[in-house]
């Protein structure tokens, strides 16, 4: 994505925005053969669910956008944290096209003293969200590249400290398994170095 001045920025932003969009979108509904679900380890069964935490698992949509405010002011940054996410994008996609894996939502049914907002946050989620596109988790490689980008900026510690529970969180509104969490890491630390460069030019 290019752009140099403001408006092709958010050109490059909406354009990018709009095309993650579709790659995730698709996978829902095509993929090659039936989706796989994997055995729960026992890591997996040791995690809580907690439906609350919807707040959190839907808050990394405005970590994602309060990110690119932030690097606002360094266009070039701002691109390359674009470009960023379009890989990881691109990249989760071909893993939910080739090899989709599912997540076993049946065994997590909403415990009774679920709060009416926890309640709803969840069945929003399995209503409009397929339990498929898990392995490598999105979420998490986005939370990730959020970070990394606003390393050398003065919300790089609220950003490390609201990043790690935005991703845990996938863990405990049950969406993913702790293999997505650690491939999506990778995944993250991979695609932000391929294109952070340092700046100089604190905002």
């Amino acid at each position: 994505m290019t752009g140099r001045s403001g408006r092709g920025l958010l050109i490059a932003a909406t354009a990018t925005t709009l095309i993650c969009a579709a790659m995730y979108a698709v996978p829902q509904h095509w993929h090659r053969g039936d989706p796989t679900q994997l055995s729960l380890t026992a890591w997996d069964r040791a995690v809580p669910f907690w439906p609350i935490t919807g707040v959190l698992y839907f808050g990394a949509f405005l970590f994602l956008l309060l990110t690119f405010i932030a690097l606002w002011p360094q266009r070039l940054q701002a691109r390359r944290f674009l470009n960023a996410c379009l890989l990881a994008q691109t990249v989760g996609m071909l893993c939910f096209l080739l090899w989709p894996t599912a997540y076993p939502r049946d065994l997590y049914p909403l415990p009774a003293s679920t709060s009416p907002l926890g309640a709803a946050l969840v069945n929003w989620c399995r209503s409009n969200d397929q339990a498929v596109n898990c392995l490598p988790s999105l979420h998490v490689s986005t939370v990730v590249i959020c970070v990394a980008f606003l390393r050398g900026t003065r919300w790089f510690m609220p950003g490390l400290l609201l990043g790690v529970p935005l991703a845990l969180s996938t863990l405990t509104f049950k969406q993913h398994y702790v293999v997505d969490v650690i491939a999506g890491l990778v995944l993250g630390l991979v695609s932000a170095g391929l294109f952070l460069r340092p700046s100089s030019r604190k905002v």
